[in-house]
């Protein structure tokens, strides 16, 4: 598995994705953005998303 982070400032907010870029045994390039959050307290939150198909 390939990931990597991506922190994005825009309109005042911190945005955090995860990005998969590759994964295992899935026989086809993955791309897929997963958003999450930091909370104290708590740790790394996944937030909850929809999903599009295309």
């Amino acid at each position: 598995m390939l990931l990597d982070i991506t922190v994005d400032n825009s309109s005042g907010r911190q945005y955090r994705w995860i990005n998969v870029r590759r994964f295992a045994g899935m026989g086809q390039q993955v791309d897929d953005h997963i958003a999450f959050s930091i909370r104290p307290g708590t740790g790394i939150v996944i937030e909850n998303r929809s999903v599009v198909s295309r």
